[in-house]
């Protein structure tokens, strides 16, 4: 066997090799959970029965619809403030926009707060000790959720 055929075999085997790596990365490679989303994370601490998770359903779309608005506004402001750096702006107006972000952002934090009484509601007196926990542990849930920035 020549030297050329045997460099050509090495770079078929090695380029095969290669293909087969990189083919078991990507099909292996792990899924999310499905059903773990905030919805079933809390159904399942709270332990929701079936009329509890359709009243929890109907909570989720109006919950939803408000967090939604809110956000536009917030995208809306912010591209205000980076338009200010397109034109001759003041200080004053900068902070003007700025305050009003963090305005909206307040008005989220409270939409989620009485997001959370209507859940609390939900529950029943044996639910109440699965709530208390929920509670303490609800900043932290949900600072792992943090959805994609949207698209358009």
């Amino acid at each position: 066997m020549n030297k050329n055929k045997l460099i050509r075999i090495v770079a078929i085997v090695l380029l095969l090799t290669n293909i087969a790596l990189v083919s078991f990365i990507l099909l292996m490679k792990p899924k999310p959970p499905r059903g773990e989303g905030p919805r079933n994370i809390i159904i399942e601490k709270l332990h929701f029965d079936r009329n509890q998770n359709l009243k929890y359903d109907k909570i989720i779309f109006v919950h939803r619809a408000k967090i939604k608005k809110k956000e536009k506004e917030i995208i809306e402001l912010k591209n205000a403030l980076y338009m200010q750096l397109l034109v001759d702006s003041n200080q004053q107006s900068i902070d003007s926009l700025s305050i009003k972000i963090g305005s909206v952002q307040t008005e989220i934090e409270n939409i989620h707060y009485h997001h959370f009484e209507e859940i609390h509601e939900l529950c029943d007196e044996d639910q109440e000790k699965y709530y208390v926990e929920f509670v303490k542990e609800i900043a932290e849930l949900f600072s792992m959720h943090r959805r994609p920035p949207p698209h358009k």
